[in-house]
């Protein structure tokens, strides 16, 4: 991994095309501005993780987005924690660990 030190409105080229901005830094938060050609996906690592999880419990597979919760920040909706809940006790992988963990994101 590369670190760089940079200032309010400096900036950081990748591969001749992509420019990352230094908007602002304000106590723990630094605001970057992200100019890329259209054909890059730019998001945020959560909202990948996001999508991720909601496409691993539309096709079943339930080990895979419980895996992805337990390792990342995610927090699923009440529906999404019901539906690997259940998803998991179908197919037989559900443990008395996983139940509780997921039990607390579903609201009673």
């Amino acid at each position: 991994m590369l670190v760089l030190k940079r200032k309010k409105n400096e900036e950081i080229v990748v591969d001749n095309n992509v420019i990352f901005t230094i908007v602002d830094i304000r106590k723990d938060y630094v605001w970057v501005g992200i100019k890329a050609p259209r054909e890059y996906s730019v998001q945020r690592k959560e909202n990948v993780h996001f999508f991720d999880f909601e496409s691993y419990l539309k096709s079943g597979e339930y080990s895979k987005a419980y895996e992805l919760l337990t390792e990342t920040d995610l927090v699923p909706t009440s529906v999404s924690a019901s539906k690997l809940l259940n998803g998991l006790n179908e197919s037989g992988q559900l443990t008395e660990t996983i139940r509780d963990n997921l039990e607390k994101y579903i609201a009673k």
